[in-house]
């Protein structure tokens, strides 16, 4: 449960490691079938509730979308609250988005001027669970104004 969890997440083996504060050796131990050491419980909570604020991220960034209805979608892996993610997690949410919405993708490194290219081009920028709903709103209620 815990590798699947953990992929599921887009987090590698360090990137487990380091969001659990745990040695890699551990999070190797977790993971091999022939070890009776499974994961405890809280680590496997601390997963879920990190797929789930994925899962909420993206389902978001899809829903502010749809009600854009914008041509294209530019999601952006550049900037500080993009690296709030853990590991991968930030990647794996714009999978999600991707996969959801049925207009082009564009992946961006570049976050410079974010507002500006969320006002004129009706882009979404995917931010850390926190800010995301307000930042969203906000770009959402200036394309609408």
């Amino acid at each position: 449960l815990f590798a699947l969890l953990r992929d599921r997440c887009g987090l590698s083996q360090t990137d487990a490691a380091d969001l659990l504060n745990v040695r890699l050796d551990t999070v190797k131990s977790w993971e091999r079938r022939t070890n009776p050491n499974r994961a405890p419980e809280g680590v496997i909570a601390a997963l879920r509730a990190l797929y789930r604020a994925m899962e909420r991220a993206a389902d978001e960034a899809v829903r502010l979308h749809r009600r854009s209805r914008a041509t294209e979608v530019t999601l952006y892996t550049g900037g500080r609250r993009f690296a709030e993610w853990p590991g991968g997690s930030g990647l794996a949410v714009l999978g999600m988005v991707a996969a959801r919405v049925d207009v082009p993708v564009t992946i961006s490194p570049d976050a410079e001027h974010i507002e500006a290219s969320l006002i004129a081009l009706a882009t979404f920028w995917i931010i850390s669970p926190s800010r995301l709903r307000g930042i969203m709103l906000l770009c959402l209620a200036e394309l609408d104004a």
